[in-house]
C-alpha cells in the first residue's frame, strides 16, 4: 500500500513525558515496518506511516502531538539503524504526522453535536470532517 494511516486520540492517553507510549507506538511502526518492507507502494516506494492527531475527546493534546513525533523519532532513529545493518535492505518506511487546525477539532468535539456517535467517538460525518481537514497533507506525504 502506498500509506498506512492511523487516528490517535480518543483511547491513547499519553502523559508529559510518557516514555511507555513513545516506546510502545514506535513499536507498533517496526512491526508495521516489518510486514510491509518488501510490499512497497506506487513506484516501488516504501509504504509511508502517516499518523494523525485529532481523534474524538483528547485527540489533539500537546501531549499526544509531542509522544506521536517523538514515537516517530525514536522508530526512524531505530530504523536507519537497523537498515545500515543489511546491505541491500530497502528504504524503511517514513513517518509523517498531521492534525486538523484547532478550529475544526473543537467543532466536531462540541456536544451535543452531529460529528459524534456512540460513547463520544465520530460519526460518519465527524469522520469525513476530519478527513477532508487532513487530506492536502496526506497527498502531500504522498507526493515526497
Amino acid at each position: 500500500p502506498d500509506a498506512v494511516v492511523i487516528l490517535l486520540g480518543a483511547n491513547d492517553k499519553v502523559g508529559k513525558n510518557d516514555t511507555g507510549f513513545v516506546a510502545d507506538y514506535a513499536g507498533l511502526l517496526t512491526m508495521l515496518a516489518a510486514r510491509y518492507a518488501y510490499m512497497g507502494g506506487r513506484g516501488g516506494e516504501p509504504t509511508r506511516f502517516i499518523s494523525v492527531g485529532g481523534g474524538s475527546s483528547n485527540g489533539l493534546t500537546p501531549e499526544l502531538t509531542a509522544g506521536i513525533l517523538a514515537a516517530h523519532a525514536k522508530y526512524e532513529a531505530e530504523a536507519r539503524e537497523n537498515a545500515s545493518k543489511t546491505p541491500g535492505a530497502p528504504a524503511p518506511p517514513k513517518a509523517y504526522y498531521t492534525e486538523p487546525h484547532n478550529a475544526t477539532w473543537w467543532e466536531i468535539n462540541k456536544d451535543p453535536s452531529v460529528y459524534k456517535g456512540c460513547n463520544g467517538h465520530y460519526s460518519p460525518k465527524g469522520h469525513q470532517v476530519l478527513a477532508d481537514a487532513v487530506i492536502a497533507d496526506i497527498k502531500r506525504f504522498l507526493d515526497a
